[in-house]
């Protein structure tokens, strides 16, 4: 019954269009915001009542990831030796649903894990939008540290994805950083496209920084995203160059 109702749903929904050429960038950068309608949201709850306390939390922290997640990004290190959270996310897949199985993906150490994907995106969303601003913000948090550390060798390959997780939790310092990396790698990459997008919103950002990081940070960024603009021809360039008078 929810499988098909999931299947016939046409939510509309908002594209945060910022760095879709780049590695992982549909699940970082380029979040997707679904309207849930309310008929489904309840057929989903009713469904996630079903499972146990400890299901249903796993769940909502795999929703902070995105639409797919590895345990290794979300479970504690007792879980992970324990192999408990892989576990518990086969069984999802096989009794429930709500998960399957996405393949195995290796880290810049050489380590394994098995990846899940929700059966339907409206799932995670459902599962993101019960969790209180504060919950969500501190796994935001602690996904893009437990990130930055596993890829700190290879940073470039996930920094759409800390700039995303940084900017939900809030903090505005390494947000724009990795926004700014982000933009910096799309230019190697003649996306600029891209790139102007990410500038823009690290812009967007400042205004979240004490006045001190303010000032150093606004002339810094407006010069780099008025030079890329000049040199693509862009006429928005103008209107950038007039915003560091």
């Amino acid at each position: 019954m929810v499988v098909t109702r999931l299947m016939r749903a046409r939510s509309p929904c908002a594209w945060r269009k910022a760095s879709s050429d780049l590695v992982r960038s549909v699940m970082s950068l380029e979040q997707i915001e679904f309207e849930v309608p309310d008929d489904l949201r309840h057929l989903i709850e009713a469904q996630l009542e079903q499972l146990s306390a400890a299901e249903q939390r796993e769940l909502e922290k795999a929703s902070i990831v995105g639409a797919v997640f590895s345990e290794r990004l979300i479970g504690s290190s007792e879980d992970i030796r324990s192999h408990s959270s892989v576990d518990l996310y086969e069984d999802l897949s096989r009794r429930h649903h709500i998960v399957k199985w996405a393949g195995t993906h290796s880290f810049p150490d050489g380590s394994t894990t098995e990846r899940y994907e929700f059966a339907h995106v409206l799932y995670r969303q459902v599962l993101y939008d019960r969790q209180l601003p504060a919950r969500r913000a501190r796994l935001h948090r602690q996904v893009g540290e437990r990130l930055a550390a596993m890829y700190e060798r290879r940073i470039e390959d996930v920094v759409p994805e800390l700039a995303y997780h940084f900017e939900q939790a809030g903090d505005w310092p390494r947000a724009i950083e990795f926004l700014q990396q982000a933009a910096d790698l799309a230019v190697r990459r003649y996306a600029y496209r891209q790139a102007g997008a990410m500038l823009a919103r690290a812009l967007e950002l400042v205004i979240h920084l004490p006045e001190t990081g303010r000032i150093r940070t606004e002339p810094q960024l407006l010069a780099t995203l008025a030079a890329l603009r000049r040199e693509t021809f862009d006429l928005r360039a103008i209107e950038t160059y007039d915003r560091m008078r």
